[in-house]
């Protein structure tokens, strides 16, 4: 499925990530969700995920600090998110500025670094959600855009990030309500 990006989330030398589901629960459920459970669920969302933690525990809220380790393929990847949009039933962003990467190859390690920009978007329809994940990974130099993209990560990171929302949909409509 082709999902277009808006044009203010575009950033130069970035891949593009985007992944969406249509879950049969209201915005304001998915939405608590994301905030309240993630936190708790997010190493059974996808393998690799390592950590999710919200500085000072508790929910995703405006403003907070998380902690997050992921791997996928050969790469494994550290975010220090903040929380920058909340939105109730409507939008959440964070931001990693930088993500710490490295990409395990045959003989050696490259340790990277990006800005990653992490989008959920909430859009009710006829009383269930359509819920969209967009990933901006932004890359310091073309050189490392273009290597990103020969090696395959943007397609390793969106077969992930794919695979990562059709979990989390079947997590929030077995869940029970609020």
């Amino acid at each position: 499925m082709d999902i277009r990006i808006e044009a203010s989330r575009r950033r130069p030398r970035s891949l593009h990530i985007a992944a969406r589901e249509q879950v049969a629960r209201p915005p304001a459920e998915v939405f608590a969700f994301l905030t309240e459970r993630v936190p708790e669920v997010y190493g059974a969302l996808a393998p690799g995920h390592e950590q999710f933690a919200v500085e000072g525990g508790g929910p995703v809220r405006p403003h907070a600090h998380i902690d997050c380790h992921e791997r996928a393929g050969n790469q494994e990847v550290r975010h220090r998110y903040v929380v920058e949009a909340y939105e109730p039933a409507r939008h959440l962003y964070y931001a990693s500025r930088p993500t710490e990467a490295r990409i395990h190859l045959k003989r050696r390690t490259i340790e990277s670094r990006s800005d990653t920009h992490v989008y959920y978007d909430l859009r009710e329809h006829f009383g269930t959600t359509e819920l969209t994940l967009t990933i901006v990974i932004q890359l310091p130099h073309r050189l490392q855009m273009l290597l990103a993209l020969a090696s395959g990560s943007q397609a390793l990171w969106q077969a992930h990030a794919r695979d990562e929302l059709a979990v989390l949909r079947r997590m929030i409509e077995e869940s029970r309500t609020h």
